[in-house]
């Protein structure tokens, strides 16, 4: 709270990752909306990288990666990793590490999903675990930019993801992957089958969403936000 009142009171602009964190600032905590700038969150591209298509991939693995804590909410990935339990060649993959996971596990093999669901703990090295997967799927409460969804879509992964925060400002519905209302492990579950099934659309989403995020998510990018929003403030 104290950083907020300083944010708001003793400097020139203040960046927001996303337009849900611009309405927060000024909505919520009273800021000048000309004082807020709003500068999307950049990743390191790869620009030697390859798509899903291109790297064959077998398997269908489902994954997601982050801390392991309340507000990321992977008790709905186990929900709807339930969901596909039948669905012969579909498992599931979390990386991350957090005070979640004993609950997490716990839940794991209650519902006997040893054989789906792996969870790999904390991996220094995230590239590899990306292109081992087939779909990215994030299930937090609340988001800004997420990281990990952009580096997903860098490596050619569609992600299905809950219509919260900035996540809309990454995915249209549809093109780079697919955004869920609410909270229902089925309506989840519905679009990895699609994804599955169909392997056109897979591979078109795979494609566009590589290209959204070199296109407008690259760390250059949004270095020429910031120079440009330095350029504004010097005048």
């Amino acid at each position: 709270w104290s950083n907020l009142i300083a944010l708001r009171n003793y400097f020139d602009k203040t960046a927001a990752v996303s337009e849900s964190v611009y309405e927060y600032f000024i909505k919520e905590h009273g800021f000048n909306a000309k004082r807020v700038e709003i500068i999307h969150n950049g990743i390191a591209i790869d620009e030697d990288g390859d798509t899903q298509e291109e790297r064959s991939c077998d398997s269908f693995v489902i994954g997601s990666s982050g801390r392991l804590f309340p507000v990321k909410n992977y008790s709905l990935l186990i929900e709807i990793s339930r969901q596909l339990s039948h669905q012969q060649g579909i498992t599931f993959s979390l990386a991350g590490e957090g005070p979640e996971r004993p609950r997490l596990e716990d839940s794991i093999n209650h519902h006997s999903l040893e054989s789906i669901f792996e969870l790999k703990g904390h991996l220094v090295e995230m590239k590899p675990f990306y292109r081992g997967l087939k779909v990215y799927l994030n299930t937090s409460l609340h988001e800004g930019i997420p990281m990990a969804i952009l580096e997903a879509m860098a490596q050619g992964l569609p992600v299905i993801a809950p219509k919260v925060g900035g996540i809309p400002e990454i995915i249209d519905d549809g093109v780079e992957g697919f955004l869920i209302e609410g909270r229902d492990p089925r309506l989840f579950a519905e679009k990895c089958l699609q994804l599955y099934h169909d392997k056109d659309l897979w591979k078109k989403m795979s494609k566009a969403a590589r290209s959204r995020v070199c296109r407008e998510f690259s760390d250059s990018a949004m270095a020429d936000r910031y120079l440009c929003c330095y350029r504004k403030l010097l005048g």
